[in-house]
């Protein structure tokens, strides 16, 4: 069972994390699951990989993307007839401050449409990187 623990989580000196270390613990006791009362062998294994996959993507990348598109500053806003445009400096900052890679110095301006019955409409969003500039978003 510690060789499955040590290759599914992947934990190493420098990239451990509270959602790494749970959801290695729900693919182990899912596995095991699995394996011990349903008999499934590697079938089992698998399968509980897939589960801790599935449960990290649902419960984590949300929590993930949304502290990382926080990170925005309206530089701009139009009001139009149909609501108010705003236009967002991002900086994602895709990795903690202790981890060897801090963030990217790439920053997108994302230009958002909120509507006068209060819906937001993502209009379209462009990289502020000269290397990038053919790389336009538009939704």
């Amino acid at each position: 069972m510690s060789v499955l623990v040590g290759s599914v989580c992947n934990l190493s000196l420098y990239s451990c994390s509270a959602s790494d270390c749970l959801f290695c613990f729900v693919n182990v006791v899912a596995s095991l699951c699995f394996v011990k009362y349903l008999h499934w062998g590697l079938r089992g294994i698998v399968l509980g990989t897939i589960v801790a996959v599935m449960g990290r993507c649902a419960l984590w990348m949300p929590w993930y993307v949304m502290r990382t598109l926080r990170n925005g500053v309206i530089v701009e806003h139009l009001e139009t007839k149909a609501g108010y445009e705003f236009v967002i400096r991002i900086t994602p900052s895709l990795m903690s401050d202790r981890h060897a890679v801090v963030s990217t110095r790439h920053e997108y301006l994302e230009t958002w449409l909120l509507g006068n019955g209060g819906t937001m409409k993502f209009i379209r969003g462009e990289p502020t990187d000269p290397s990038l500039a053919g790389s336009v978003f538009i939704d």
